[in-house]
């Protein structure tokens, strides 16, 4: 015990020379703490005498008791306990999982909307609505995700399927041939007066001291007349008349007497005269 008072003594009395040799008060501390390392490794390596033999001042690499050693930190994994979808195009949503269901909103590109049903080998899922006012049934073409297996949601029950509403198509109008046309024969002009009944035609004009009369069937669209005309004071023939597409009050067409063809065409409404006149 005296030899190591001793010899820290020593140790301190050399850190103060040290000092006054000149060295800073960092390096003179330094030192002596440099010199009572040495003196700890001296005493634990002593045969077993002394205050070596307790072990309290040998070092060992063994953890002790008590001191916490370090170990590997673990970040968790977030797994939302809600499942959210968005989808990347506009979509609607609806009252069941197919086009015949009735129409409720439209699901916007990047609007994050709450599942709450899925619906097993179909490409729908039940949703909350984004205004609150209960759930609608979302199609998942467009769908950012399309499996919600970790949340087990309950599955929904299809609602019954309604009849599926033909869808009215914009059927074009008829061509009309109703009302009162200036009609040129070959290249006289007359007033005639037209009627339509279903798919056929009459109507009739005053030439000369006698009355033109024509009937004619028309084709399946109802633009092309082909029939028949008749002179009251003699003479008939045939006529093929047709309502031009780009006017509808406008017709050209031609007649026949006596094997000979003629221009006949018509106007109506403020129309001017076709030309040409002659068809076909």
């Amino acid at each position: 015990m005296k030899i190591r008072h001793s010899f820290i003594f020593l140790l301190v009395v050399s850190a103060l020379l040290l000092q006054a040799c000149g060295p800073s008060t960092a390096d003179a501390v330094a030192t002596a703490l440099a010199l009572r390392d040495l003196e700890t490794a001296a005493a634990g390596g002593g045969g077993g005498g002394g205050e070596a033999g307790g072990g309290g001042e040998v070092a060992s690499d063994t953890p002790q008791p008590g001191v916490p050693t370090d170990t590997p930190t673990i970040t968790p994994t977030f797994t939302p306990s809600i499942p959210y979808i968005s989808v990347s195009a506009d979509t609607n949503c609806r009252t069941g999982p197919s086009q015949f269901y009735a129409y409720l909103i439209t699901v916007t590109a990047g609007q994050q909307l709450e599942v709450v049903k899925t619906f097993p080998n179909a490409d729908y899922v039940v949703v909350k609505r984004p205004d609150g006012s209960g759930d609608c049934w979302l199609w998942l073409r467009y769908a950012t995700t399309t499996d919600f297996t970790a949340f087990n949601l309950p599955a929904a029950t299809q609602p019954p399927t309604p009849n599926p509403t033909a869808t009215p198509t914009n059927t074009p109008i008829p061509f009309d041939w109703d009302g009162t046309w200036t009609t040129w024969v070959d290249g006289t002009a007359y007033t005639m007066s037209v009627s339509q009944s279903g798919s056929s035609i009459s109507g009739s004009f005053p030439s000369g001291g006698g009355t033109v009369s024509i009937s004619a069937s028309l084709s399946a669209n109802f633009q092309v007349a082909n029939g028949t005309w008749t002179y009251s004071g003699g003479g008939s023939g045939s006529i093929q008349w047709q309502i031009k597409s780009g006017n509808l009050n406008q017709f050209i067409g031609s007649g026949v007497s006596s094997g000979t063809t003629f221009s006949w065409c018509g106007a109506r409404g403020g129309a001017s005269q076709p030309s040409p006149c002659l068809w076909p």
